[in-house]
């Protein structure tokens, strides 16, 4: 994630993700590593890399999570990235945001 989305590397998709076959749960992406590349040549456009702030990973059979903070301007994300990995590449990738509310219904903090 740092080599990705942190430094910005459109190269590291070719190290991480498969070639044969990559199935994409983001509706703003298609399925394909190409597509993911093509995203990211727009995305990462006069970005300057970042040190990502993760917070927590896991791991359970052939899935693997990441829990981070983010930043969408002045306000604070918490990002989950879920990948489901064959033969040490990525092959399924699912994410789910949810910006930091500035009031809370409970005393428990999202990270």
């Amino acid at each position: 994630m740092q080599d990705f989305l942190g430094n910005k590397n459109i190269g590291a998709v070719d190290k991480y993700i498969s070639k044969k076959s990559f199935i994409q749960h983001d509706p703003n992406i298609a399925d394909g590593a190409e597509a993911l590349k093509a995203g990211a040549r727009e995305w990462f456009q006069g970005a300057a890399k970042e040190q990502l702030n993760i917070l927590r990973s896991g791991a359970d059979g052939d899935l693997v999570w990441v829990h981070q903070k983010t930043m969408e301007g002045a306000k604070a994300v918490s990002a989950m990235e879920i990948f489901r990995v064959d033969c040490g590449k990525i092959v399924e990738h699912w994410s789910a945001l949810q910006t930091v509310p500035d009031q809370s219904a409970n005393p428990h903090p999202m990270f």
